[in-house]
C-alpha cells in the first residue's frame, strides 16, 4: 500500500518538474514493491501490482516532458520556434 502512496507522491513531484525528486521517489518506490507482501495489504489495494506502478511511472516521465498533442512529436514542435537565446529551452515546451 505505502508503494501506491510513493508513487502518488512522485506523480505530483512530476507534476510541478521537479524530475530528481520525482526520480528519487519512483525509486524508493520501486524498492518498496519488491519487498512488499501483498497479503498484508488492504484487499482494496490488491489492484496495485507491478503493472500498476510501470503505468504511474509513464505518468511521471509524461508529466515531465509536459503534455504533447497527440502526433506532434518533440523535434517537429522544435522546429516551429525560432532561435532567440542561445539556449533558452522553456520555449520550446
Amino acid at each position: 500500500m505505502n508503494t501506491m502512496f510513493l508513487a502518488m507522491e512522485a506523480r505530483a513531484l512530476a507534476s510541478i518538474r521537479d524530475a530528481k525528486g520525482c526520480a528519487e521517489i519512483l525509486h524508493r518506490a520501486e524498492q518498496m514493491f519488491e519487498r512488499s507482501d501483498p497479503d498484508k495489504d488492504p484487499t482494496w489495494i490488491s489492484y496495485f501490482d507491478a503493472l500498476e506502478l510501470a503505468g504511474e511511472a509513464a505518468h511521471c516521465f509524461r508529466d515531465l516532458v509536459g503534455q504533447r498533442k497527440p502526433g506532434c512529436s518533440p523535434s517537429r514542435r522544435s522546429t516551429r520556434y525560432e532561435r532567440r537565446h542561445e539556449r533558452e529551452r522553456s520555449s520550446a515546451w
